[in-house]
């Protein structure tokens, strides 16, 4: 009857440890969010468990030792990576027609878009408008998307990126939106405003 009252009361701190322990792990961070096909939340406070296997610990802030996102990673604040590995898609577009228009799912998804018109024409490409980027990736001022334009026309014709509605051109030359045959360019898309875009053309050629 004596031993009742301790064990009573060690049980008590057990199960206050474990749900503190659980409530610990529960509490969101401001700073780190994303949708995992693994975790089903992924936003913790420094040094918890995210998983049986997962744990993030940090001087300063959260991070992850191992993972992989299957949808958006969201950071705000500063970010210190060691190195960072950027993937995206390889787009390959075929058209016959003298004018096309890239969609902002091209653009978001893509580290590489490679055009080709199968007519042998010089083509007129233009960007998406400054609306449906922001609808997808683009959604705040200082966002930034780099893809690089490849030109894999089989005969000699130029290929002419415009600006889509709400997008300024910038390049160091009159002529930088022009890509020529076997010619690439890297282009990089930045909210710098509200509705306003620039997209900057970097022309480059083979240089073997």
């Amino acid at each position: 009857m004596n031993n009742t009252i301790p064990i009573t009361l060690l049980g008590i701190a057990i199960l206050g440890i474990i749900f503190g322990i659980t409530f610990r792990e529960r509490n969101l961070v401001g700073g780190i969010s994303a949708t995992n096909s693994t975790w089903s939340a992924v936003s913790y406070r420094v040094g918890t468990r995210a998983s049986n296997t997962e744990v993030i610990s940090s001087s300063r802030g959260a991070s992850f030792t191992t993972g992989v996102f299957s949808s958006t990673l969201t950071v705000s604040g500063e970010s210190n990576l060691d190195t960072l590995v950027q993937g995206g898609d390889v787009t390959s577009i075929s058209t016959t027609s003298a004018t096309y228009t890239l969609t902002a799912a091209q653009v978001c998804d893509s580290a590489v878009i490679s055009f080709t018109n199968l007519s042998a024409t010089a083509t007129t490409i233009t960007l998406p408008s400054t609306t449906t980027l922001a609808a997808d990736c683009l959604p705040t001022a200082g966002d930034s998307k780099v893809f690089l334009f490849e030109n894999a026309a089989t005969s000699s014709v130029n290929y002419t990126l415009a600006a889509g509605t709400g997008i300024t051109l910038l390049s160091d030359d009159s002529n930088g939106d022009v890509i020529g045959q076997n010619g690439w360019g890297e282009v990089q898309i930045t909210n710098v405003r509200s509705s306003e875009f620039t997209a900057v053309i970097r022309p480059f050629t083979d240089a073997d």
